[in-house]
């Protein structure tokens, strides 16, 4: 969305990560982060804004293959590096009652990819290492879900998705 909002993404790593941590670790509000990120786009806070929203959209396939495929008959979490409130704002309630836990950074004090976040997530799912698999489309946050035992799927697409978790469960 950064990019799309007319930003570079390789120039602005470090100022984009930097607040993301911030507001992942719940050290600094959604309001600064926008305001940071519209004064360094150049763009309005309204426009910034837009850009957020329209990127904020759940993705209705996937969420058909965990209502269908896995609710019910595995624990499910959703972790998110994010502040307080993301989850329900991005994710319809009928949706996120899919999720027999949900953990978000900023309300735990931890981020991905540190284990200790991990450890959190399966102590509440009260499963074994071994007995979980985490995805995230970010290839480093894998690592400290690695580094304690779990099972892991770099989420490229739903198909892709699917045939490593099939895998995985054979």
């Amino acid at each position: 969305m950064y990019q799309d909002a007319g930003g570079d993404i390789v120039r602005d790593i470090d100022f984009i990560n930097g607040w993301l941590n911030q507001l992942s670790l719940g050290t600094t509000t959604s309001e600064a982060m926008d305001e940071a990120m519209a004064g360094k786009l150049g763009i309005s806070i309204a426009n910034w804004r837009e850009h957020l929203s329209h990127d904020e959209a759940p993705n209705a396939d996937v969420f058909h293959f965990i209502e269908s495929k896995l609710h019910g008959h595995y624990k499910l979490a959703v972790l998110s590096n994010a502040n307080r409130g993301v989850l329900e704002r991005k994710i319809p309630g009928n949706l996120l009652g899919l999720f027999d836990e949900r953990i978000v950074s900023a309300e735990v004090g931890l981020i991905k990819p540190d284990p200790a976040i991990f450890r959190l997530v399966l102590e509440r799912l009260r499963v074994a290492p071994h007995e979980a698999v985490f995805t995230d489309d970010h290839q480093a946050y894998l690592a400290g879900a690695d580094e304690i035992g779990m099972h892991t799927i770099l989420y490229k697409d739903l198909a892709y998705f699917q045939q490593e978790l099939a895998g995985l469960l054979s």
